[in-house]
Parts: structure tokens; sequence; C-alpha cells
């Protein structure tokens, strides 16, 4: 397995988590009322969860020669798998189906905003808890 590979996706994703901090103190209406916020979190959610979930099939087909089908299923094999705790990958599998909410045009403007403080806490929680994985298996390995 290619540590970069995965790394590489964890700083783009440290790059969409600091963008999406700038949202944190944006009031519901000011966000409703902004199309151009509205898109900008939009995507950063989705692209959180694709960065996440291609990390998530890298590691489990690497790993444990595990295909996930699904967003969600990446992370569900994720946790089954111990790349990340359980609790997690269950909150995350959630976020999957956010995205493809996103990503089909079902939106509805106040649930993305409120998913602005639980991305911005679980997807470094992720980040954490993959780190600590693969710097568990590189001890291991040497």
């Amino acid at each position: 397995m290619e540590r970069e590979i995965i790394d590489s996706r964890i700083r783009l994703m440290i790059k969409y988590l600091d963008r999406l901090k700038n949202f944190k103190s944006v009031q519901l209406t000011d966000y409703l009322d902004n199309f151009d916020y509205q898109l900008m979190v939009e995507r950063l959610i989705e692209l959180l969860v694709e960065a996440s979930s291609d990390i998530n099939s890298y590691m489990l087909a690497q790993l444990h020669n595990v295909i996930p089908s699904t967003y969600y299923d990446s992370f569900i094999e994720a946790g089954k798998n111990h790349l990340i705790t359980r609790e997690l990958a269950n909150e995350l599998a959630k976020s999957a189906g956010m995205r493809n909410r996103l990503v089909h045009q079902y939106i509805d403007h106040e649930i993305v905003f409120k998913s602005i403080p639980k991305a911005l806490k679980q997807f470094p929680l992720y980040i954490q808890q993959i780190t600590t994985y693969l710097d568990t298996q590189e001890q291991e390995n040497d």
C-alpha cells in the first residue's frame, strides 16, 4: 500500500475543512440568502465525503481485499475492518447519503447548513483515526 496516495487525499481534506471553517460563524438566514455560500458548502461536503470514501476504498482493497460498492458501504466496511471506529463509521455513512442528495440536487439547505458543525467535528476525527491506523501499521511492519 502506498501511503502517499492516502496522505495526498488527507491533505486535500484538510484544505476542504479549512474552507468549511469559514462558514462556522455564518447565520442560517445569511446562508439561505447567499447562493454562493450554499454552493461552496455543498461542494466542500461532497468533496470531503468523496475523499474519505476514496481512502476507505483504497485501504480496504489493499489491506482486506474488500471492495465497497457505495460510499455508504465504504464507511461501514471501514468500521468493520477497524480502520476507524464503528461509531464514527456509522456517523460518516450518513454523510454519504447527504453527498448523494447533493449530487442529485435533492437539497434541503437548512439540513446542509446544520451539517457544517458535524462535518467539522467528524472529518478531522476521521483523519486522526486513519492516520493513527496507518502509523500503527507502519510500526508493526518495521
